[in-house]
């Protein structure tokens, strides 16, 4: 079982959507934990109900690390996601104790072949 994160807002959603696709179709064993940056996202994934994804809340994360506070009251918006990008593994390892090896993609990245082949 492979463990995958990745992050994005609606305006992803789709991009997202190809990325889970693709894994499906090269049928890869694996979990998908997308970090929601709105609310719409989350919504949607949390109504779809797919066992092969997790939303997961940006509030949690940043329940998580505090000091996010911070970076998000100095940054702008693009400047805080990429912020958030080293942290979301991390966070997942924190909080899920049956990970640990977890891989993050960009959400439009679109699998051709197995990821076996580059992991």
């Amino acid at each position: 079982m492979y463990h995958f994160a990745t992050l994005f807002d609606q305006n992803y959603l789709s991009r997202g959507l190809a990325l889970r696709h693709s894994l499906r179709k090269q049928k890869v064993r694996f979990k998908l934990y997308v970090l929601c940056l709105d609310n719409r996202t989350y919504d949607f994934f949390q109504e779809e109900g797919s066992t092969d994804t997790t939303p997961v809340q940006l509030a949690s994360l940043e329940a998580h690390f505090p000091e996010l506070a911070g970076a998000k009251a100095n940054r702008t918006w693009v400047e805080y996601i990429f912020t958030l990008s080293p942290c979301l593994p991390l966070f997942l390892l924190d909080t899920l104790p049956e990970i640990s090896v977890i891989t993050t993609f960009d959400a439009d990245l679109y699998f051709f072949s197995h990821p076996s082949d580059i992991l």
